[in-house]
């Protein structure tokens, strides 16, 4: 067989660096690179010789020879030149709204946002309605890959406005949720740190009491107790937390599950409200947001208990 140059070549292949040519020469091959539906193709044009043509035409076999232990997908012709065939219009947009995609996906895991495989799809379902309103087509398409990956469709479940939290398998535990939540929100790094977590939990649990009723200087003294005590073992601690919630919810008629789905269900729709009060934070402070110093602060220096004092007192003047 004669190596011939095929029409619009594109690339030109000599002998391998560690041919020596003892056996058999290895001349310049010219290729015609055209892209398929099954991927790139090299075609390249060989002709005849006068005997091999003679051979051909009395039934002999064309033979194969590849160097090397595997073997790729080959495609043998006769034809006067090769058309190369264009790509579909439709499988262009496809690869380059592919890549779109993917791009935006890297620069979510740069902030820190990934899990998607561990969402329900009914919030997937619902984040993607909500990315259709906001108008960016690669965010769309990214929550609908999410849904195909996980073999699951576009549900019609919709995230709830009054009291209803998303439906999730009962075998899934709430604070599990809350994770998958922490994840797509803030990302590993914010999620674990242990004393940032300490501050927003203090900040709720402060909230939670000032709302039903106690009063700063309450809430002052009570620091300076407890932190004039030996430290806790936190599993106990966390323990004595659920019960005296669930307590201070019942004596306030409160449902505390229904209000944690509630809240849960709520903070979905925030996300990129809560990524930027979040980044806006004070650094190196407990405090959420930067505040101005208050003209007139409550004192709340330690004192002691006027109830002991006082009895203290009573019992020096009857020694007196």
């Amino acid at each position: 067989m004669l190596i011939k140059c095929i029409d619009g070549f594109t690339r030109q292949f000599g002998a391998p660096a560690d041919w020596d040519g003892k056996d058999m020469s290895c001349g310049v091959l010219p290729v015609l690179d055209v892209e398929t539906g099954e991927g790139n193709f090299m075609f390249s044009a060989w002709e005849p010789t006068p005997p091999e043509l003679e051979a051909l035409n009395k039934g002999a076999n064309i033979i194969l020879g590849l160097r090397g232990t595997l073997h790729p997908v080959v495609s043998v012709q006769v034809a006067a030149d090769i058309t190369p065939t264009e790509k579909h219009p439709d499988d262009i947009a496809v690869d380059q709204f592919a890549e779109a995609m993917k791009a935006k996906l890297a620069d979510a895991r740069a902030k820190g946002r990934s899990g998607w495989q561990e969402c329900e799809p009914a919030e997937l379902s619902y984040m993607l309605r909500e990315h259709v309103e906001k108008g960016d087509p690669r965010d769309v398409a990214n929550f609908c890959m999410f849904l195909w990956s996980l073999g699951k469709p576009i549900g019609d479940t919709v995230l709830p406005i009054s009291g209803h939290a998303l439906p999730h398998p009962p075998q899934e535990t709430f604070q599990s949720r809350v994770k998958r939540w922490m994840m797509t929100c803030f990302g590993e790094a914010i999620s674990n740190d242990l004393q940032e977590r300490n501050h927003r939990f203090l900040e709720e649990a402060l909230e939670l009491v000032q709302s039903t009723g106690c009063t700063q200087s309450e809430a002052h003294q009570l620091v300076d107790y407890v932190f004039g005590r030996p430290v806790g073992e936190p599993v106990q601690e966390v323990g004595g937390v659920m019960v005296t919630l669930a307590a201070l919810c019942l004596a306030a008629k409160l449902d505390m599950h229904a209000a944690g789905e509630t809240e849960l269900a709520r903070i979905w729709t925030k996300v990129d409200q809560i990524r930027a009060k979040q980044a806006a934070k004070p650094r190196h402070s407990p405090l959420p947001v930067a505040t101005e110093p208050p003209l007139f602060q409550e004192s709340h220096l330690r004192t002691p208990d006027v109830r002991g004092d006082t009895e203290q007192q009573g019992a020096q003047s009857k020694n007196g």
